[in-house]
């Protein structure tokens, strides 16, 4: 049996958007056959160009085998949060729920209108350059996103794995975590500010699997793991079938 454990590790600010430093939220979500992890959010204050520390992660999360997808969605916003309107948190937790209700009508690549970034094939460790990030913005739909000042987004994004797909991944890693590393080069900044924004986000999916001498029950696993599933194990998948071998994998 596995879980899966999402953090937002770190962003590299390359450019700023604002003439001098930007003045940098963070927020994070993520959601699994539609039961979200509390989202967390950081205000990280004045960067300059470096990386930014960030650590913001899930607790372990169950994956059911088959077509039932981890959603992850974060997001970073210099300057006044309040133009968005709903909010940085609302904005990533509006995203993930837009995101898995395209995927229910059939997935985000049947809305010509839509482009949603999404690349399994990515190495670990490798920058995968989103060049279409601002594609997720337009997913949300929350309001205009032509920011009149030097405030704006200076990255967005969500990223939909099936279990098949973080397996795959983190085994052609080191068996334990996957990185990946994004790149979101920025839209036209209004005159007067500084250059687009350049920035790159790193991520990571920990797998946890049992190992070493056996044998493990089912009661001490969720337990090791603070996990206290009731009714039943079927609460852990809503929706989904499960079988004693989707609980061996």
């Amino acid at each position: 049996m596995a879980t899966y454990r999402f953090t937002l590790e770190h962003f590299t600010v390359i450019t700023t958007r604002a003439r001098g430093d930007d003045t940098d939220a963070v927020a994070f979500a993520v959601a699994v056959a539609g039961r979200k992890s509390p989202t967390q959010s950081l205000n990280v204050g004045d960067v300059d160009s470096g990386d930014i520390s960030v650590n913001l992660s899930t607790g372990p999360l169950f994956v059911a085998p088959g077509n039932t997808r981890a959603v992850m969605s974060y997001a970073i916003y210099n300057g006044d949060t309040s133009h968005l309107g709903i909010g940085l948190d609302g904005f990533v937790g509006k995203t993930v729920d837009e995101y898995t209700k395209q995927i229910l009508e059939g997935g985000p690549s049947q809305d010509p209108g839509i482009d949603i970034p999404d690349d399994p094939s990515t190495p670990n460790n490798a920058t995968f350059d989103d060049t279409s990030w601002l594609n997720v913005l337009e997913l949300a739909a929350i309001g205009s996103f032509l920011f009149p000042d030097c405030d704006g987004m200076v990255a967005a994004d969500v990223i939909g794995r099936t279990k098949e797909e973080l397996d795959t991944a983190i085994d052609l890693a080191d068996g334990i975590t996957y990185h990946q590393t994004r790149r979101y080069p920025g839209a036209d900044s209004p005159a007067g500010c500084g250059a687009n924004s350049d920035y790159t986000v790193t991520w990571s999916v920990m797998r946890d699997r049992e190992v070493g001498p056996g044998p493990y029950s089912l009661r001490q696993f969720l337990q090791r793991n603070n996990l206290h599933p009731q009714p039943g194990l079927r609460s852990l998948f809503p929706g989904q079938p499960l079988t004693v071998r989707d609980l061996m994998t």
